[in-house]
């Protein structure tokens, strides 16, 4: 408990215990963390994600772009952020895409001028993996308050962000939209040689990839979005443990700079579990784990190398969380990695 000289700053949510506690000793204070008692959590798995958040602040400034959000907001809640981030921020633009399925429509995000150098960000595609859009609604906010950010030119990009590309799936938290269809296996590229999980493919079987190529709304609005523009990059997110996707074909020299500059971005900066190995070992978040796909696939990044995209990527994070607990750390990756990309692909064009 609370005394004058000793404040608790931060408790447990699993037992309500102290977790931070800030000692005033004169002039000074002691501030003491309990950075022990919890594993790091990876993939869907249960953890203290934000454990070594205050210490990286302190050392090294882990967070300037993230934000924190007390709990998920459904579809709808989401949609009315986006709406007045528009109407706050003049750079940013809020675009009606279109009727999904279960009754939802799609929205989307924008800043630039067309004709400029192109990127697409998209995230939720599969609707479980719900804690990208929130970096991607910080990334339109950070965008929109200061295009020039970080020395980016002035009327030099154009961005395209679509947040939520599932909102059935988002809102009720499954992978599939309403009809039961895996979005990222109903792409027109690869889709007839296919081969599900299943021996029978069925409507909400894991990867059902629908009943024809581009059958589902959602599928038909992202591909509307690569009418007559080829993009300079698209980064598709997802959580299944860090890792970066390049899909080819596309310009490997341009991937490999944006790579680079990511990974610059993220170094020392964060501490994740190593995937596969023991609760203690830890790594960076460092995307270093690299993934080539040369098979064309029905997937969203799949149809984007078919449409000449130079660096067509996807990115795996650490999600499918139960709350926002690692909000923090999430949003704050997925906005550097958006500007990463950005600064990186802009050094070449």
């Amino acid at each position: 408990t609370d005394s004058d000289e000793l404040t608790v700053l931060a408790t447990s949510t699993v037992n309500g215990g102290a977790v931070i506690l800030e000692e005033r000793v004169g002039e000074g204070r002691i501030v003491a963390m309990d950075i022990r008692s919890l594993s790091e959590p990876f993939f869907d798995s249960i953890g203290s994600v934000n454990k070594y958040l205050f210490i990286g602040n302190i050392i090294g400034g882990s967070v300037r772009y993230g934000r924190y959000y007390p709990r998920k907001l459904t579809y709808d809640e989401f949609v009315d952020t986006a709406r007045r981030l528009s109407r706050r921020c003049p750079h940013v633009r809020f675009d009606e895409e279109g009727e999904a399925s279960g009754g939802y429509r799609m929205f989307s995000l924008t800043v630039g001028d067309e004709g400029e150098p192109a990127f697409l960000f998209t995230g939720c595609i599969h609707g479980w993996e719900w804690e990208a859009p929130y970096g991607l609604l910080r990334l339109a906010e950070v965008l929109g308050e200061n295009p020039c950010v970080e020395g980016l030119p002035a009327g030099g990009y154009f961005v395209k962000i679509f947040p939520i590309t599932n909102p059935y799936g988002y809102d009720h938290n499954v992978r599939q939209n309403a009809n039961g269809v895996d979005l990222n296996r109903n792409f027109p590229c690869g889709w007839e040689g296919y081969e599900s999980f299943e021996d029978v493919p069925t409507a909400w079987d894991f990867d059902h990839k629908g009943p024809n190529p581009a059958s589902e709304p959602e599928t038909q609005i992202l591909m509307r979005a690569f009418e007559g523009r080829r993009y300079v990059a698209t980064v598709d997110f997802h959580t299944a443990h860090f890792a970066w996707e390049v899909v080819h074909p596309c310009d490997e020299e341009l991937a490999r700079r944006i790579h680079t500059e990511v990974k610059r971005r993220l170094k020392d900066r964060f501490i994740c579990h190593q995937h596969g190995t023991r609760w203690d070992e830890y790594v960076q978040v460092n995307l270093d784990r690299v993934i080539e796909e040369k098979d064309e696939r029905p997937t969203l990044v799949s149809y984007s190398a078919m449409r000449g995209t130079g660096a067509p990527i996807l990115v795996e994070l650490s999600g499918n969380r139960s709350g926002t607990h690692a909000i923090v750390r999430e949003t704050e990756v997925v906005v550097q990695i958006c500007l990463g990309v950005i600064k990186g692909a802009l050094l070449r064009t």
